[in-house]
């Protein structure tokens, strides 16, 4: 992992620290990362290749800080926005994570298209990556 991903794994295992979120790895159990709501829980698995792990993270934070409470009580790992609730919890990882790599960066300096590939987010992000960077 490089510099630049630990400083963002650890900027959001302290978020969820903070707002008494538990981040568990599953390293032995095949699936996706999920936010269980009764339990306050992010359960994440290393061995999800779809995209960055930090990015995983990110989503399922988002599923927990922007959720609706009354909503779903456990949410399993989706890029997809065929939910509003998924879609709502990309938006609000691109902006949870945009908001923090371009926190001290000029506007003029920063690329949407690396910040993408530096996630392994798919091209239908595009628009919402522009977007967040761009504002952050």
């Amino acid at each position: 992992m490089n510099d630049e991903l630990r400083e963002l794994r650890n900027h959001l295992l302290t978020i969820a620290e903070r707002h008494g979120i538990e981040v568990e790895d599953m390293t032995n159990t095949p699936g996706t990362h999920m936010y269980v709501r009764v339990f306050n829980k992010i359960f994440m698995n290393p061995n999800e290749t779809t995209v960055t792990y930090e990015f995983g993270l990110a989503h399922e934070l988002a599923h927990a800080l922007y959720g609706d409470p009354n909503g779903e009580q456990y949410y399993p790992f989706s890029l997809l926005f065929k939910k509003a609730e998924e879609t709502a919890a990309n938006k609000n990882a691109v902006r949870l994570i945009s908001d923090f790599v371009y926190r001290d960066t000029p506007i003029e300096f920063r690329n949407y298209v690396n910040f993408m590939e530096s996630l392994g987010l798919p091209s239908y992000f595009e628009d919402m990556a522009r977007e967040a960077v761009m504002q952050a």
